[in-house]
Parts: C-alpha cells; structure tokens; sequence
C-alpha cells in the first residue's frame, strides 16, 4: 500500500502552514494598526485645521501646513487601504487556523489545510476563483 508523503513530509508542511498563519495574524495587527494611527491623525489634523486654536499658532502658515498634512493623511487612508487589508488577513488566519486545528485533533487531513492556504491567499489578494 502507497503512502502519500512521508510523516516527516506532512511535519514539515504542518509546520509551514502554521508559520504562514502566524504571519498572517501579525500582518493582520499591523494593518489594523495603520489602520488606527491615520485615522485618529486625519481626526486630530482636520479639528485643528478646523477650529484653528489661538494656543496653538497665530500664523496662519501653520494651518495651512497642518491642512495639507490632513490632505496627505487622507490620502494614505485611501490608497492605502489598511482597514480592508486588515479584514482580508484576519479573514485568511481564520480560514486556516481552523483547518490547523481540525488537522491537528485528526478532524481532517492535510489536503484541508492546504485547501485552507488556498482560500486565505485568495482572501488576501481579493481573487475570487472558484
């Protein structure tokens, strides 16, 4: 009777399926972070642009620097994309860690997890091919 890989084989693809969905929850935090950091930056530059506080500066250079800073901080929010970037890695971890821990309490095999792999990536890149 053939086997399909060796049981050193499968260890070392577990393994690796588990390093990638480490790095997809770090990837995921990360750009959740960007995420925080532009927005709570475009709130604070745009209210001061906005109500332009007197302890702050009398010149009006100084708000006109601080507009064009919320200019680019909105920018990045939208070019960037980190909420929607974020939600695709949270989305792609959830997806094979689920399929990790089946495989690893011998509720499924390791064709699973790899089909699991498959579907974050296509989470990730916003591919929908079926």
């Amino acid at each position: 009777m053939e086997t399909r890989g060796s049981a050193i084989d499968r260890e070392s693809t577990i393994t690796e399926q588990i390093k990638i969905r480490n790095s997809w929850w770090k990837y995921f935090h990360r750009w959740w972070w960007v995420h925080y950091a532009l927005g709570i930056a475009l709130v604070i530059l745009s209210v001061t642009v906005a109500s332009k506080p007197r302890a702050l500066s009398k010149n009006e250079a100084v708000y006109e620097v601080i507009a064009w800073l919320a200019a680019i901080t909105t920018g990045l929010l939208t070019f960037l994309g980190p909420e929607k970037r974020a939600r695709s890695y949270r989305r792609a971890w959830s997806v094979l860690s689920s399929q990790i821990t089946r495989y690893l309490n011998s509720q499924c095999t390791l064709e699973h997890v790899l089909k699991a792999y498959d579907k974050g990536e296509q989470s990730i890149h916003d591919t929908h091919e079926k």
